[in-house]
């Protein structure tokens, strides 16, 4: 569906680009082997964009109902998804308002957005077996959502307390640059991976993609803000408000419109056939890359960070390390016969040690704190070997201790 859209609006390179960049590109697809929602959410909440995109541009009934019942199920599987939602709303307002006179109708577009959120109501309580609809606020006891008790709202009720527990517990000890926050609120968190999650060659077709926005800036159909909207609202959230920063997953419903605004750069380039040929060879070196990261994509980082042995310095938890390398370092572990502690105690393990991001680094500032020496370690020590996707293996002897006590 993904690669068909991108061909019925930019034509069919283009859309086997973007079909490409999706399938290869080592930052998004891989996450969908982890049991969860986040790559199932940003598929759907793409296609509430197109069908969106769609009706402004040919307004139907069918599409604002599809709309509706697409952003309910995105809803239902992710609470955060409700901000893109709003996000696609307003940018359809902006996009009926900005644009042609003769593709407005305001009572036919008011009768659609009604059907549209009757559909995601139907649909949202469908999923929650209509169960606690029109329940009072105090009989939820809700302490983040402030609502007046005489309001009485068509959804679950259990939905409702899921909004409200977001909220009050939006917040998670975060790691970033060598620093442990308990409140996770570094403001350069998810600009940064941005810039240091994807490889440098789909950076470089986001610049070539800018270039030629900015070439045809007085010739931009206003049927695009349907995609703006959304991508700015929850980059300006996920940047200025949220403090659960543990990873690059909480940026995926940007990356299929990045995607698609990638392989746009490339095909928007054909008449200029060097920019165009550089941009299809940044296409297929993207590929190349996720393909040569297999089947560790899911770790990956440009050599902006280091590349994935040295991403531990700026990221750590879902970014890098999900505990999906496991089963690699097992195997490599029996071949050897090697018998490593993966918990090693300051000041009395010798041997061999195996260390992971997280088991470096920690999941709050007191584990921070004392997992000091670990990331001194690492640093230091000449002999450490890195084992993909982002493990370190070293040995100790056992008299270090003593010789560190006696020095």
């Amino acid at each position: 569906m993904f690669g068909r859209l991108a061909m019925r609006w930019f034509g069919d390179p283009a859309g086997l680009c973007a079909l490409a960049l999706v399938l290869f590109a080592p930052t998004f697809s891989s996450h969908a082997f982890v049991v969860a929602t986040d790559v199932l959410v940003s598929m759907l909440l793409f296609l509430v964009t197109a069908a969106a995109f769609e009706w402004v541009r040919r307004p139907g009934i069918l599409l604002a109902t599809a709309a509706g019942a697409l952003c309910a199920l995105s809803v239902t599987a992710k609470f955060s998804a409700l901000l893109w939602c709003a996000g696609v709303a307003a940018g359809i307002v902006c996009a009926k308002l900005s644009g042609s006179r003769n593709n407005r109708n305001t009572g036919r577009d008011l009768l659609h957005g009604v059907v549209a959120a009757a559909t995601g109501l139907m649909m949202l309580a469908l999923v929650y077996r209509f169960q606690g609809l029109f329940v009072s606020p105090n009989a939820l006891q809700l302490r983040a959502l402030s609502l007046p008790s005489w309001l009485r709202l068509p959804v679950p009720a259990d939905w409702l307390r899921g909004i409200d527990n977001l909220l009050v517990s939006n917040k998670r000890p975060a790691y970033f640059h060598g620093e442990m926050r308990e409140n996770g609120d570094f403001l350069p968190y998810f600009p940064f991976l941005i810039l240091m999650k994807p490889p440098l060659a789909l950076l470089g077709l986001w610049i070539l993609g800018l270039a030629a926005l900015a070439s045809r800036v007085r010739r931009f159909a206003s049927e695009w803000l349907v995609f703006l909207f959304p991508m700015v609202l929850f980059l300006a959230w996920a940047i200025l408000f949220s403090r659960i920063q543990i990873g690059a997953r909480h940026l995926f419903p940007l990356f299929p419109v990045l995607l698609l605004f990638a392989a746009w750069a490339t095909a928007t380039w054909k008449r200029r056939k060097a920019v165009y040929a550089s941009g299809l060879a940044l296409i297929v070196i993207t590929v190349v890359t996720g393909l040569a990261a297999a089947p560790h994509q899911m770790a990956f980082f440009n050599s902006l960070a280091g590349g994935p042995r040295n991403a531990w310095h700026w990221y750590s938890d879902s970014s890098l390390d999900w505990g999906q390398g496991w089963s690699h370092m097992a195997r490599r572990l029996n071949r050897e016969g090697i018998e490593p502690s993966f918990e090693p105690v300051e000041g009395e393990t010798a041997g061999w040690i195996a260390l992971s991001p997280n088991a470096m680094i920690g999941f709050n500032s007191e584990q921070f704190v004392k997992r000091a020496w670990l990331r001194e370690m690492v640093t230091e020590r000449e002999n450490v070997e890195f084992v993909a996707p982002y493990w370190h293996l070293f040995f100790l002897p056992k008299d270090h201790w003593e010789r560190n006590a006696a020095e």
